[in-house]
């Protein structure tokens, strides 16, 4: 009889990196694509009005964990969604963020408002320090760790109060959920999500606790085109464009020309007060 053996949530995890042809991204592993993506799209946002709406709700559930004493690590900030929300209550913030776009941006918003905020251009995996802080987040920053063990094991030993993980996640939208109801449409679905994450603390033998935010966002289409397109990523398999058309007609709302799309999805906060050991609990390989 064949022994089956047991995928540790890492392993899901960097499958779950990989296309549908089974290799990993180009920009998963290249450092300089990684770094272009995040040019391309901080040259778009304005120094006073850059926070994306739908993380507001997030930030609110964010502050319940920051004390005006703290002092705070972010992992990979981006452009700031929940930095300098961070900094009003926080006693001080560090940034850690690998690509140098976005360092050049909240430097330069930082020095607008005076915030209390330091930045280290570095991977998360590749930083270390001797002295702890109070609290470590990471929120949507994940997604190029290979070595995610590394990097949650790194939470929880720079952090002497509490880590979080925030990850922004399904449902799909539901024109596709439509489609693959009502038609047999196969989708793509993602591949990686917050309880992989959750999950694979469970395996280090932290006990975690989450928490589900409720979300919304309006996308904004430019033209019927873009429409179409940019809701056509998730089909497994290419479709009649007017079944695509016919899936949308109940969630679209069209003015002057612009079509917008609002989509309900969810936040989910793992948080955890971290532990001194985690080696005694079973790790499946």
């Amino acid at each position: 009889m064949r022994e089956t053996k047991l995928l540790s949530m890492e392993h899901i995890w960097q499958e779950g990196m990989k296309d549908n042809n089974g290799q990993i991204p180009k920009r998963m592993i290249d450092d300089k694509l990684e770094e272009n993506f995040w040019n391309q799209h901080i040259c778009k946002r304005s120094h006073n009005d850059f926070i994306d709406s739908y993380t507001i709700d997030v930030s609110r559930a964010l502050l319940t964990y920051i004390e005006e004493t703290d002092s705070v690590i972010e992992i990979g900030p981006g452009w700031g969604n929940y930095t300098f929300t961070l900094a009003k209550k926080a006693n001080h913030v560090t940034c850690i963020e690998p690509s140098e776009s976005c360092l050049q941006f909240l430097r330069e918003v930082s020095e607008l408002n005076q915030h209390s905020i330091s930045f280290v251009q570095k991977k998360w995996e590749d930083y270390s320090r001797d002295e702890k802080v109070d609290v470590v987040v990471g929120i949507n920053c994940f997604y190029r760790m290979f070595d995610i063990k590394k990097a949650l094991l790194l939470m929880n030993q720079i952090s002497s109060k509490r880590a979080i993980i925030g990850m922004t996640t399904a449902p799909m939208r539901p024109h596709y959920l439509d489609l693959a109801r009502d038609y047999g449409v196969k989708l793509t679905y993602p591949k990686r999500d917050y309880l992989h994450l959750y999950h694979l603390l469970y395996e280090l033998g932290i006990y975690a606790n989450c928490t589900m935010i409720p979300l919304k966002k309006t996308y904004t289409f430019q033209s019927y085109e873009q429409l179409i397109a940019k809701n056509s990523v998730r089909l497994a398999t290419q479709i009649d464009s007017k079944l695509i058309e016919r899936s949308l007609l109940p969630y679209i709302e069209e003015k002057d020309g612009t079509y917008y799309y609002t989509h309900s999805f969810y936040a989910a906060l793992i948080d955890w007060q971290p532990v001194s050991s985690h080696l005694g609990f079973p790790i499946h390989v």
